[in-house]
């Protein structure tokens, strides 16, 4: 082979390459596009407005992988590969794959039981391993929680799924748990009688169930009240504050003493 050959060889093939790489490009970029068409016009549907937003950001997500994936398979056919090259080694590495994406596999398969079971909503307050939060998305793989202080938490579909949620958002009221501690020889029905009054002037606080205040332990320095109340849940944590804060100033102004833990030394001659 002469070097002229050689030379027209390798130009012809830079510029096949060339028009394969620009091929390959206009696929991806069309690709995006009519992704974001098909995601913008399926997900906008007054159908899919209606649906839940879990499961709408859930479809959401596993639609437009699926997307990619056949964009991705449209570019390695440009390039110049077959495709039955392309599914051997698909189906070859199938097995390695799936071995090296256990826990992704399994977040994912997660993902899906969350949406079946359903243990919680999009916006539902929650606590998981350790994490309580605001639901935000349930993604794919994760679910992201905003906490208290605004962080976001993002936790693995199978920690959910493989560990008890708690959630405090299912039901529209809660009770509120107020533990009042009082001195030794105080007149009971008295620390029974303000408290009821106090709580009586809190708006907050449901009448149905009826408040409910009793003695529940003694303790080495102290006797130990229990308040109940219940509330909506949106008022859990300012109804909260209130009734703390209220409790102990009533019983203040009416002479009922708050101890603090205390030795008796009794000295023998």
């Amino acid at each position: 082979m002469t070097w002229e050959e050689i030379r027209d060889s390798f130009v012809q093939g830079c510029v096949d390459l060339a028009w394969k790489l620009l091929a390959a490009l206009i696929i991806f970029i069309l690709g995006k596009l009519v992704i974001t068409l098909i995601l913008k016009v399926f997900f906008g549907k007054k159908l899919f407005k209606r649906a839940d937003p879990m499961v709408k950001s859930f479809m959401r997500s596993f639609v437009k992988a699926i997307l990619w994936i056949v964009v991705w398979i449209m570019i390695v056919c440009t390039l110049g590969v077959e495709v039955a090259s392309v599914v051997t080694v698909l189906a070859s590495a199938g097995a390695a794959i799936a071995l090296a994406m256990q826990g992704a596999l399994s977040n994912l398969a997660s993902g899906f039981l969350l949406m079946i079971f359903r243990p919680f909503e999009q916006g539902e307050f929650i606590e998981c391993a350790g994490n309580t939060g605001t639901v935000i998305e349930v993604g794919l793989s994760n679910t992201t929680l905003r906490k208290p202080d605004n962080v976001h938490v993002i936790i693995p579909n199978n920690i959910l799924i493989a560990n008890p949620i708690t959630n405090y958002s299912k039901e529209d009221t809660r009770r509120v748990d107020i533990p009042l501690d009082v001195a030794y020889g105080t007149d009971l029905q008295k620390v029974k009688d303000v408290i009821l009054e106090t709580v009586s002037k809190n708006e907050m606080v449901l009448q149905d169930p009826a408040p409910f205040i009793r003695l529940t332990e003694t303790k080495d320095s102290s006797i130990l009240f229990t308040l109940r109340v219940w509330t909506a849940k949106d008022n859990y944590w300012p109804c909260r504050f209130d009734m703390v804060e209220q409790c102990i100033t009533a019983l203040q102004d009416n002479g009922i003493q708050i101890p603090f833990p205390q030795i008796d030394v009794h000295m023998k001659d």
